[in-house]
């Protein structure tokens, strides 16, 4: 099965690439390492919530995390992420 953002990842790089330049927004796919504390592998680099470096939003709250789940994250530099949504299947 194909991960269900690849398509969007693939959509937005193509219309980021023009504008590749620093400090642009750019989405992620991201790991849960660990849901409680919050631990995330991103671009290859372990990110823990309590260093304050990673984001949630509201619709996010009260969603349940498990090691293994895929995020979509939002960086403007690579360094502070901001988790967009949890992948989920559609039945």
């Amino acid at each position: 099965m194909s991960n269900a953002y690849s398509g969007m990842l693939q959509l937005f790089g193509q219309a980021g690439a023009a504008a590749g330049r620093d400090g642009a927004l750019r989405l992620y796919l991201a790991t849960v390492l660990t849901p409680d504390p919050l631990a995330i592998r991103v671009c290859g680099i372990p990110i823990r919530a309590q260093d304050g470096k990673l984001w949630g939003n509201a619709a996010m709250d009260g969603q349940e995390l498990a090691a293994g789940d895929t995020l979509l994250v939002l960086s403007p530099d690579q360094q502070t992420f901001y988790i967009l949504a949890k992948e989920v299947l559609l039945s």
